[in-house]
């Protein structure tokens, strides 16, 4: 049970991460968790009303400016406007020892 809450912390701050840094794009930014990625945020599309610009090109210019901020944890691709959020291969190598099905042990060598 232990290892379930390291693990929503784990993600919880991921998730604080990301939003700081689109809050600075916009006080107001939202990322939620997503079927398509791991978390997704609509910031482009509410920029793009208030800028009169295509929210494609706006997510392409937030992308190019969090990446590097967030690249130990998270990827960061534009899609269609959306800001798309996947968890790194770093970050699944760190918390999968802490799910206890998933802890690496030597295998029996079975000839």
């Amino acid at each position: 049970m232990q290892e379930l809450r390291n693990l929503t912390k784990m993600l919880s701050n991921i998730k604080t991460r990301i939003l700081s840094e689109l809050r600075k794009f916009d006080k107001n930014a939202s990322c939620e968790f997503s079927e398509h990625c791991d978390f997704t945020s609509t910031l482009a599309f509410k920029l793009a009303k208030k800028q009169n610009k295509n929210p494609a090109n706006i997510a392409e210019e937030i992308v190019h400016k969090i990446s590097y901020d967030l690249k130990d944890a998270v990827k960061v691709k534009a899609v269609n406007g959306y800001l798309n959020f996947y968890l790194t291969d770093k970050f699944y190598s760190e918390i999968l020892p802490e799910i206890p099905d998933f802890k690496f042990e030597k295998q029996e060598k079975i000839i």
